[in-house]
């Protein structure tokens, strides 16, 4: 079982557990999103889990960084426009 399947078998939720935190960053400042990612990214480092956010698998790190498409798809203003150009 995943840790979100067990984090909400208590409640019945069936949501992400990042939904909430998700939805939060849609609506503050960007600079203040962006403060709150670069914190995101750095959370496996902290924990001693990789040396760089980049190694982190499930990170999205690459993806602000470089534009580069990682195990998690992101939806950004680039992402949006290269599914335009690519006829997605």
């Amino acid at each position: 079982m995943g840790f979100t399947m067990g984090a909400n078998m208590p409640t019945g939720l069936a949501a992400s557990v990042l939904a909430g935190t998700v939805l939060r960053l849609q609506r503050v400042h960007p600079r203040k999103r962006s403060e709150k990612i670069e914190y995101m990214h750095q959370n496996p480092v902290r924990r001693g889990l990789v040396k760089e956010p980049a190694d982190w698998l499930w990170s999205s790190y690459g993806h602000y960084q470089a534009g580069e498409r990682a195990t998690v798809e992101i939806e950004s203003e680039w992402t949006a426009a290269k599914k335009v150009v690519e006829g997605a």
